[in-house]
């Protein structure tokens, strides 16, 4: 076990001098991994303590069974000071159950702000009790839930290795962050949890998320505005679904979408440039959707009405998708009357409904592309005949 005197064996030399990296036990801090404890204080202790020096690591050690962990509130790694930290965690973490002592509006049980060279890994776990975050959210959709894990403000960011389950809103948040890599990551939540979204991106750059494994109840992975250069591959995601998001090398299960690009009406700004690239579906819905007419009675319960602005969708590439769907259409490109999608190119896409294949379609709507190797022919159009097509049916 380490101890809060216990120093890498790694040393940084500048010069003449030698400075050991430091390793903060958070159990020396007075935290214990006993499902009962509040180690809050204890292990936000441990975390102030190491940020003193870039280098230096807190130390999570296993807890004793599988159902065991540290509690805590929020916690919070802030600052140029805790610049290089590390937060290795080969224990569980768990937030409280009961949600009336959360503290305030809190954002996240683990709170990551303007910290650079940050890494987090282990062989252990977060999970944040939703079940009754979810209930009170079923009812009154616009209820306040924090993250399980917030990252904003900074560069070079690695979060490796955990299991990350039951959030009471998003698993884990990148917000603001140039250069990301998000790896080994296992992200769990029951089918019906509501909004618990996988891997949330928000005006960030240069992510890249692989071998990753998502099982939730909505986004797997969501890149929302101002976020670019990202890349997704060699990764699983069940029962959520991806959206605005470059992808390769996936496969998906029974999720409700795949590669999905979503935008409210009214909006403005641009989607473009992204693309999805060896996709295999299984039983999937919404497996190639472009949808620009977004507009969920969860967040607007009045009717949704037209609108002469919209995001504008260009230079959009479904390559190599294939496998079986469940749902009426084989892919929609529903595209607004004010803006519609230019460049849109299927290339080598083979879908196939799972029920009376023989009827199976597509269904668009102000979709401008080419389409090379697609089955079914996309809106019923003869690709073949043409390099260039203007997709255009009834919605």
């Amino acid at each position: 076990m380490y101890s809060n005197t216990t120093y890498l064996l790694a040393v940084f030399v500048f010069g003449c001098s030698i400075i050991q990296a430091k390793v903060c036990d958070v159990t020396d801090y007075g935290a214990r991994g006993d499902s009962f404890t509040n180690s809050t204080s204890a292990i936000q202790k441990a975390i102030d303590d190491c940020c003193s020096e870039p280098g230096n690591a807190v130390y999570f050690p296993p807890t004793s069974g599988a159902n065991k962990a540290y509690v805590t509130w929020p916690i919070l790694v802030s600052g140029p000071h805790c610049n290089g930290l590390t937060l290795e965690i080969d224990g569980n973490l768990s937030t409280h159950a009961n949600i009336s002592t959360w503290p305030g509006e809190t954002p996240a049980l683990l709170l990551v702000d303007s910290v650079n060279d940050l890494t987090i890994h282990g062989k252990g776990g977060i999970n944040g009790n939703g079940t009754s975050w979810w209930n009170v959210r079923r009812v009154k959709p616009a209820t306040f839930a924090p993250f399980l894990v917030l990252v904003r403000n900074g560069n070079n960011v690695s979060v490796s290795g955990l299991v990350l389950q039951d959030s009471p809103k998003f698993h884990l948040v990148i917000k603001s962050c140039k250069s990301v890599a998000l790896r080994y990551i296992q992200i769990y939540a029951p089918v019906n949890s509501p909004n618990t979204d996988g891997i949330d991106l928000l005006s960030s750059d240069n992510v890249y998320i692989s071998n990753c494994h998502i099982d939730n109840g909505d986004d797997n992975v969501a890149i929302k505005p101002g976020t670019s250069n990202v890349l997704v591959e060699d990764s699983t995601c069940i029962n959520g679904f991806v959206s605005n998001v470059t992808v390769q090398n996936v496969y998906f299960s029974n999720t409700q979408n795949v590669a999905r690009i979503k935008t409210w009406q009214g909006g403005t700004g641009y989607v473009r440039n992204i693309s999805y690239n060896g996709i295999v579906a299984h039983d999937t819905r919404g497996t190639v959707l472009i949808d620009q007419y977004y507009c969920p009675h969860s967040q607007h319960p009045e009717p949704c009405q037209n609108s002469t602005k919209a995001v504008k969708v260009i230079d959009i590439t479904f390559h190599n998708v294939t496998g079986t769907h469940v749902d009426l259409y084989a892919g929609q490109l529903l595209c607004s009357d004010a803006s519609p999608c230019s460049n849109v190119v299927l290339s080598d896409v083979h879908l196939e409904r799972t029920f009376a294949p023989e009827t199976d379609a597509w269904n668009c709507w102000e979709v401008h592309g080419t389409a090379s190797n697609v089955s079914p022919p996309p809106c019923s159009m003869n690709f073949e005949k043409a390099d260039s097509l203007n997709f255009h049916t009834n919605k």
